[in-house]
């Protein structure tokens, strides 16, 4: 059996910078989910940016599921 994963956006502080951390987390066998390297973080200003990035991604994935059938 695999480990359930999920993706975890956080807004967080490190070294006095507040970040927006983007991690895929897996789940232990006491249920709580820890964090993996899987993942990035940017500033909460490029947050625009990125969500902008995920419509334009998935209205490329929406397309090409449309054409395969």
């Amino acid at each position: 059996m695999s480990a359930k994963k999920i993706l975890k956006l956080e807004l967080r502080e490190i070294g006095g910078r507040e970040i927006l951390d983007i991690r895929i987390c897996v789940q232990n066998g006491s249920g709580e989910f820890l964090p993996t390297k899987k993942g990035f973080s940017l500033s909460p200003g490029r947050k625009g940016e990125l969500i902008q990035c995920l419509k334009e991604l998935g209205e490329m994935s929406l397309s090409i599921e449309l054409e395969e059938l």
